[in-house]
């Protein structure tokens, strides 16, 4: 997701006439105001893929937990926050990304499903209802094939950027 926002970035930048090197400079520069959020509904697929401990699936189950993983400036994917319970875990989860949004910014925004569109366009909308007015640009994508076979199905990803 922070992937599709950087390259819109930079075809935005080609198109104003930049040339390579700032545009590599500056995708740079944009790369630290991107911040991605993942919740799954099921952690097997991640446990499976080697991404996640077993012991964590467990934890989170017994204790009703669950983990929102973002991304480090490493690139490294890491716990986020933890949302709990599971009803209303859309709701739950637009409210975790509606206080990531600083009401005195603008944003793009992607948010991607796999395969639970439906689930992708209430969050979005729940998002837009709170912050539209923050929110310059959005989108609603599917999840591409090798993080979706990690999440599997009924992930969510929030890409935020900032907006100069």
């Amino acid at each position: 997701m922070g992937l599709g926002l950087l390259v819109m970035h930079a075809i935005e930048l080609k198109q104003e006439g930049k040339n390579f090197n700032e545009i590599v400079y500056r995708l740079n520069q944009k790369m630290l105001k991107t911040r991605i959020f993942l919740i799954m509904d099921d952690l097997s697929y991640i446990v499976r893929g080697g991404r996640l401990p077993s012991k964590v699936k467990t934890i989170s189950n017994i204790l009703r937990l669950r983990p929102v993983l973002t991304v480090k400036k490493s690139g490294k994917m890491t716990l986020g926050g933890v949302l709990y319970g599971k009803s209303k875990m859309m709701e739950k989860f637009s409210q975790f990304i509606n206080k990531k949004i600083n009401p005195k910014n603008k944003y793009n925004m992607i948010v991607a499903h796999a395969n639970c569109k439906t689930k992708g366009k209430d969050l979005l909308n729940n998002i837009l209802s709170e912050h539209g007015h923050n929110i310059k640009n959005s989108y609603l994508v599917e999840l591409s094939g090798g993080l979706g076979a990690h999440a599997g199905p009924g992930a969510l990803v929030v890409g935020l950027q900032k907006h100069d």
